[in-house]
């Protein structure tokens, strides 16, 4: 969830940098938000199924704290 805010920040911060980079941040930005809405239903979905989603390359650094 944190980090999630930081993107949201540093997208807003680049989006008002300049024009042409931000209208490339702006559309980044639509994507990232549509994945990261996917990845929260995945995640709600296996949750209340009381199974465990595994995100290769980001679960494993997870497991470690």
């Amino acid at each position: 969830m944190v980090a999630e805010i930081i993107f949201w920040v540093v997208l807003a911060l680049i989006q008002t940098m300049t024009f042409l980079i931000g209208c490339f941040a702006g559309i980044f930005g639509l994507f990232a938000w549509l994945a990261i809405v996917i990845l929260h239903i995945l995640c709600i979905v296996k949750g209340i199924n009381g199974q465990r989603l595994i995100v290769p390359g980001i679960s494993q650094y997870a497991d470690k704290f």
